[in-house]
Order: C-alpha cells, then structure tokens, then sequence
C-alpha cells in the first residue's frame, strides 16, 4: 500500500484535541530579552501543546494501492484507487467540523473578553498560539465548505481530477499531498521571478498604506496572495488585480501574521520552533512519512508541516531545504520584526 500519512486524531470518529488555554505554568523555561526597550519574559515550552493546534487541522492519511496486482482488472484497481480518495475526502470534511467545534470556545471567548476580536485576546494573554491557529484554520476552511461540499457530492472519486484546478476553494484538511505540493511550488517560482525584478527596499518608514504598486505586487506575489490566473486571463498584457484589493489582502495577512509572530514570541520564538517543529524533535523518526505507520514518523511529517506552514506565511522558501536553512531565514524575519517586517520580502 503507498501511505500519504498526516496525523489524525483517531481511526473512526475525529474528535479535537484537547487546546489548554494559555498561563505560565512551572513546566516553561523562563528566559528574559529586550524588546522595544523594555523587558519583557519569554517562555520555551517543553511541549508543544500551546504550540501547534490539534493535527485535525492537517490533511488526514492517503491511503492508495501501490501498484496494480494480478488478480485485479483494470477497473477494480481504480475502483481502490477512487475508494481510496473517497475516504481520504470524508476524513477531511468530518475533520472541518471537528476543528469549528473546537473553535466555538475561543471564538466564544473573544466576544466575552477581547471585544470581539483575536486580536484583543492576545494583547490580554488570553490565548495560546494553538488556540489561535486552530480558529484561523478552522475559518479558512469554513468558508470553502459549501462549494467544495457541492463539488464533492457532484464529482464524488473524480474530486481529485476537478480540485488541481481550483485548489483555493479546498479546504485544507482535504488537499491532498501532491496539490500542497503543486501549491507552493507555484508560489515559490513567482516569489523567485518577482525578486528578479523587484522594485526598491522599502524603507523603515513605510507602511502598506505608502506602499507603490509595484511594491505591493511583489510583496502578493511572494506570499501567493493573489491568484496566477490574473496574469493567464490577458497574457499579452500585466493583468492584475486592483491596487486597493492587493493592498487590502497584504494589511489584513500582515495583521495576522504580527498576532502570529507576538504568541511565538511568548513562547521562545525561533528557539521554541526549533525545538518542537523539526523531525529532529522527534528522535528516530524521518521527515518522510509515505510508506510508513510508524506513530514517530508521523509525528515529524506533523511537526515539518507546522515548520514549513509557518515559513510560508512569511514568504520564506521551504521546498528542498533544510530545517536549519529555514530556521535561520525565519530568524531574519524575527529580526526585522523592531526596524519594519516589509523588508524581509527583499532579500
């Protein structure tokens, strides 16, 4: 059998994870650094509980027939084979819902006590990194459901074939190993053609509201904020989406990559990434997890997918590099963080 593993929670019904909510319990490493010129306490948690948010919010296990064996026709193995993705798509949709039930609770909190907003739950330290990504997660694919829901039951084992074509309206937990991969392979190779002619640095001053739009379409193409079929719709001619809409898109994903990079921050920054988002986490396991059901090599294919999602959001290259490669770009963003953030989209 070839095996596409992401972790899961359970082999029947999904049920979410348990989110503990965030607070300074004994079991932190207290370091202290300054920031903005004052002094405040960073914390490196030993696990990755308040880290990363339950595995229900990855693509569960793929699970395909290798090859085609003697006593099968033609038609019973791609039967398997669509048997296969069926289950694959069923697991991923009861997983959306298994991820809005577990964000009820802190959306829940948010009303009572951050004003409606995440972003008043983090500048309370009321809320845990695993807490937030879970309920952003949790968003992303809630609005993709009923397109994709109404695709799905039209297409039913033909999904697969339709969804190559359309990967923004998917929800993540039901894309599929090669079209994560299709994804940011195309994103990569704009960011790398943006670069090659990219406009100025901008300077510590500037903001995406003074941004030129030559400036903003790079920092979209970068981050794949903008869907390549602008370009393929007039190819003779640089057709792109309006500069208020690109301009909109990059203020509200910096917003949510600063809320991000504050709850990283609290719990040990890099350091912490480092230490729970890398196979290396995961002792006697491989990155790969395909053809394995081992419970560790699973356990780091979930933590390199946390480490690549989080580099990704930051424009930072993850195909064919190594964690320590990563790692040390995301160090450069971090560093960036006090002069202006802008200018890690120049490298």
């Amino acid at each position: 059998m070839r095996v596409f593993l992401a972790p899961r929670a359970g082999s029947c019904g999904l049920r979410a994870a348990a989110i503990p909510r965030y607070s300074a319990p004994p079991q932190f490493i207290r370091h202290t650094h300054k920031r903005n010129n004052t002094n405040s306490a960073r914390l490196i948690t030993k696990d990755d509980s308040l880290l990363f948010p339950p595995s229900t919010t990855l693509p569960p296990p793929l699970v395909l027939p290798a090859t085609k064996t003697k006593d099968d026709s033609t038609i019973v193995h791609y039967f398997k084979i669509g048997k296969g993705y069926l289950s694959f798509y069923k697991t991923g949709l009861k997983a959306v819902y298994t991820n809005f039930k577990a964000s009820r609770p802190i959306q829940d909190r948010a009303d009572k006590e951050g004003g409606s907003t995440l972003t008043g739950l983090v500048e309370q330290d009321k809320i845990t990194r695993a807490e937030f990504q879970t309920i952003m997660r949790a968003r992303h694919d809630n609005r993709r459901i009923p397109i994709f829901a109404l695709l799905f039951v039209v297409c039913g084992e033909f999904t697969p074939f339709v969804v190559v074509l359309f990967s923004d309206i998917v929800p993540y937990t039901c894309r599929i190993p090669s079209q994560i991969l299709e994804d940011r392979q195309q994103v990569e190779r704009r960011r790398h053609n943006s670069l090659k002619n990219s406009p100025p640095t901008p300077s510590t001053s500037d903001t995406p509201q003074t941004l030129t739009r030559n400036q903003l379409l790079h920092i979209s193409s970068s981050l794949g904020l903008h869907s390549r079929k602008w370009h393929s719709l007039l190819p003779a001619t640089p057709f792109t989406p309006p500069t208020p809409l690109i301009r909109h898109k990059i203020k509200k994903h910096l917003e949510y990559v600063n809320l991000d990079d504050t709850l990283l921050e609290k719990l040990g920054g890099v350091d912490a990434i480092a230490k729970h988002a890398t196979a290396s986490a995961v002792a006697g396991s491989k990155v790969e997890a395909v053809n394995s059901e081992d419970a560790r090599e699973r356990e780091a294919w979930r933590r390199r997918q946390e480490l690549e999602m989080i580099a990704s959001d930051r424009a930072i290259d993850t195909l064919d590099r190594s964690e320590d490669e990563i790692l040390k770009d995301l160090k450069r963003w971090f560093s960036l963080r006090s002069e202006n953030v802008l200018k890690a989209f120049w490298k």
